[in-house]
């Protein structure tokens, strides 16, 4: 086959596309869809291999298998083996068991169903920008691509069949894109990791091998190589401009990347336009040469500067940009060349390229699981005491036996005891709300003890309390967890006399400027019925906290956990604003805001002048401050009001 070089420099743009996309989102927005134009790119190369093997009669499993282990095995294993041991050396043990366990499932090209099934998506989650094997999902999909899509085609395939086999491919590819698009909102996980959502970007690749294998007359047409040229550079540029990690995706919006990819395939196939003349550009292919030695670079790179508070600023985004891409020409030139060159057979290959170092690593992970992912430290002195000292001062608030915090809240969260907070009274109260509404047990349960009132308390993670279609509101992955959570609160509302919300305020509001009034929709019917209304105002944002920092540190001794204290932010003033103008101007509703105490003279301390944290993260606060908060509420002005009078007999 002849070489492409305007297909390297295509895959100089994916990886750059991914590369800036992760160093700073805002930059390119729609990044993330270099993948789908590396998927494109292997479908129709791979495939363009096997059918002209099969239609001469020359295609050979083993060789397929050996030659895809010789390009994609051992630069992936360096990355593998070098990630593994930097993070058991410098990451906290729980994350760098975690690395473990994805560098197990990576060796047997299960990433991608690693994080599906053990990804921790939780509100309080650690972000996954910090996980330095998770990029190797998408080397899971294209593995397990190579497997299945070989066999597919020795066992159907022939050329007197193939428009056949192509429409049922195309109708596959279909299927593929839809059911992204309809399965996102139940599992947006698997949808995004997994082969079944992905196929289609694959497939479409290899629909067009076959394609420019028939070689039908139109094709070879000057005008076509013309309009495809620019309509795939459209469709691809527009889509790293306008797609978003916010939105659906894949699904029927990963269609725009993959036929633009196509189209500019299918361009360079048999005609030099101005657009293929562009990505034969020298640097261009010089970095397409290197771009899967980058791919795999640049994703830690990044993972371990979070990981250690680096700010990825223009400066340190630009050198991790340049570092990314001469680790990658050392990497290309000193493993991945001399081992692609290699002669020996299919067998000495599989042995010496796959089997061997796969043990040798995958040793090496379990046995780094087996420490618990504390490494070396395990034996270190004093490690594991101190690191226990620390974690006991900042628990999440959900770790709690009474913080009723949860992704789904059902019924039996109403009746299970563990949810209260002092004894049963009358009138009978209920904190609901959000992960705000379960940092403010604490306080509350301050102010209970104080007047002699018990409460029940649910927060349903990232969901607000609202009646009907939720997503307007939150990210898509959230909503099914969000309405499942509605089903059961919304009922249960009218249950108790007094009804206390928490609220991330202003993120809700700064998403839709509906939200408001949608709530006060939902809030009318209990305030009709008698019921009295608390809503407590949102805590300040903390920009650039690490919760985790202090457990970091200890392996990281140059990290620095000390904040100042921060100015309230101004978006959550205006959130709480507007929830105090609704309040007011609505009767049976109380509006409540301990900033002035948290936040005195609008700045807000973020460590307690005893070391301990005051804020869980960047917006919530850990219980026992949430406890001291109400205290010194108490102890300065006595029990708020509106809480006094729970504490009284009902008339």
């Amino acid at each position: 086959m002849k070489y492409r070089t305007d297909i390297d420099g295509l895959r100089a743009l994916a990886v750059l596309s991914v590369i800036v996309f992760h160093i700073s989102a805002p930059l390119l927005p729609g990044g993330f869809v270099g993948v789908d134009i590396f998927f494109v790119i292997s479908g129709y190369l791979i495939t363009l291999h096997i059918v002209s093997e099969i239609d001469r009669g020359r295609f050979s499993l083993a060789e397929f298998y050996r030659r895809r282990i010789k390009r994609i095995v051992p630069a992936m294993l360096v990355g593998v083996a070098v990630t593994l041991f930097v993070s058991q050396m410098l990451m906290r043990p729980p994350d760098a068991e975690k690395v473990a366990e994805s560098a197990l499932w990576s060796l047997l090209s299960l990433a991608n169903v690693y994080f599906w099934l053990f990804q921790d998506n939780g509100y309080f989650a650690a972000s996954s920008a910090e996980q330095p094997l998770l990029h190797l999902w998408s080397l899971g999909v294209e593995e397990q691509f190579y497997i299945v899509w070989p066999l597919l085609l020795m066992a159907v395939y022939s050329a007197s069949r193939r428009l056949g086999f192509c429409l049922v491919m195309l109708g596959v590819a279909a299927a593929s894109f839809v059911l992204g698009e309809w399965y996102f909102e139940r599992d947006p996980s698997f949808v995004y990791y997994m082969l079944p959502t992905r196929a289609g970007e694959l497939l479409v690749g290899a629909l067009l091998a076959h394609l420019v294998t028939a070689n039908p007359s139109w094709l070879r047409r000057a005008w076509v190589g013309q309009v495809a040229s620019y309509a795939g550079l459209v469709l691809v540029l527009a889509s790293l401009w306008w797609l978003s990690e916010d939105r659906v995706f894949p699904g029927l919006q990963a269609v725009p990347p993959t036929v633009g990819t196509a189209l500019l395939l299918l361009a360079g196939h048999q005609h030099t336009t101005m657009v293929s003349r562009f990505f034969a550009l020298r640097p261009l292919v010089w970095v397409g040469l290197v771009s899967y030695s980058a791919y795999l670079i640049h994703w830690p790179l990044l993972a371990f500067l979070r990981y250690a508070r680096v700010e990825l600023d223009a400066v340190v985004g630009t050198i991790v940009l340049i570092a990314t891409l001469a680790l990658a020409a050392a990497n290309y030139r000193f493993v991945e060349q001399p081992l692609r060159r290699t002669n020996r057979g299919a067998m000495a290959v599989f042995l010496r390229q796959f089997v061997v170092p796969v043990a040798v690593l995958g040793v090496a992970a379990l046995g780094a699981m087996k420490l618990d992912g504390f490494g070396p430290r395990a034996f270190a002195g004093d490690y594991p005491q101190r690191l226990e000292t620390v974690r006991e001062n900042a628990k999440p608030p959900f770790a709690y036996d009474y913080v009723c915090q949860k992704q789904v809240i059902t019924q039996a969260d109403f009746d299970d005891p563990r949810c209260r907070v002092g004894e049963s009274t009358a009138p009978s109260v209920l904190l609901v709300g959000d992960s705000i509404a379960a940092q403010y047990v604490g306080m509350l349960g301050a102010f209970g003890k104080a007047a002699g009132f018990g409460f029940h308390n649910v927060a349903a993670s990232a969901c607000p309390t609202v009646i009907g279609d939720p997503s307007a509101f939150i990210t898509a992955p959230r909503v099914a967890n969000c309405r499942a959570s509605l089903d059961a609160i919304l009922p249960a509302l009218s249950d108790y006399d007094v009804i206390v919300v928490g609220s991330a305020w202003s993120y809700y509001q700064g998403r839709s400027d509906q939200f408001f009034e949608v709530f006060s929709t939902t809030m009318a019917p209990l305030l009709a019925a008698g019921k009295q209304i608390v809503v407590i105002a949102k805590p300040p944002l903390i920009p650039g906290y690490d919760r985790l920092c202090r457990e970091k540190v200890l392996s990281l001794p140059f990290m620095d956990c000390s904040m100042p204290d921060v100015p309230f932010d101004e978006d959550v003033r205006r959130g709480n604003e507007q929830l105090a103008a609704w309040a007011a101007h609505t009767p049976r509703v109380t509006y409540f805001d301990p900033n002035g105490v948290l936040c005195p003279e609008g700045r807000c301390q973020v460590i307690a002048d005893d070391g301990r944290p005051i804020f869980y993260d960047r917006s919530h606060l850990t219980i026992p401050a949430s406890w001291d908060l109400g205290e010194s509420i108490v102890r300065d002005q006595g029990v708020p009001e509106v809480f006094l009078k729970l504490g009284r007999p009902a008339r």
